[in-house]
């Protein structure tokens, strides 16, 4: 997390840039919750309606947009929010085991999962196949970021992609502007799903 009052300080003494932080006046950003709002359409798009989310378990701002994302796409889709659904993971594989083994123990499972990041999917994909439950077949899962290790995981992970040289491109220019003088605005960018073999129709 970024302290709003020392990067003012900051601001005043050198030209300075975000990524990802879209409160900030020179920043640039993915639209996330636009991004997390495709994997939930994608998904009622192949028909799945109980759909779970894994989140980064901590406060960030993040986590607040992705599933703000996903909350938006269930209400967009007319299905309903459910609160036993929405998992704590920690961004890592080892949290997604562990939102498995809560997901699975609910008297009706999700046919669905949407995960904070690809990390945490990988382990979601993991776990469920030591339970004998196969991706896509019986439970779709979808990632966010894009990792070069998504396209070779098997199976091949269906997952949000975040245009990364762009907005190191887009920063880099808003800081030369800001060296010269010239005013900036934030900006955001659209983010971009990717489908792969981990997302099927729901059975």
């Amino acid at each position: 997390l970024v302290d709003d009052a020392y990067l003012s300080r900051a601001r005043r003494r050198l030209p300075a840039v975000l990524v990802n932080h879209c409160e900030y006046p020179a920043a640039v950003a993915i639209d996330q919750t636009l991004g997390m709002k495709q994997a939930v359409a994608h998904l009622v798009g192949l028909g799945h309606a109980r759909i779970a989310y894994v989140t980064l378990g901590q406060r960030s701002s993040s986590n607040t947009l992705r599933q703000r994302g996903y909350e938006q796409g269930l209400a967009e889709a007319g299905l309903p929010r459910d609160e036993q659904l929405i998992v704590p993971g920690n961004g890592g594989m080892d949290g997604g085991e562990q939102a498995v083994a809560q997901l699975l123990a609910l008297a009706e499972m999700p046919t669905a999962v949407v995960c904070y990041n690809d990390r945490t999917a990988i382990g979601v994909i993991q776990a469920l196949h030591q339970r004998g439950l196969q991706v896509p077949e019986d439970i779709s899962v979808i990632g966010f970021d894009d990792l070069e290790i998504a396209a070779f995981y098997v199976p091949s992970l269906t997952t949000v992609r975040q245009p990364d040289m762009e907005l190191g491109r887009r920063a880099a220019r808003m800081l030369f502007d800001q060296i010269q003088g010239r005013n900036v605005t934030a900006e955001t960018l659209a983010p971009e799903l990717i489908v792969r073999n981990s997302t099927g129709p729901n059975s």
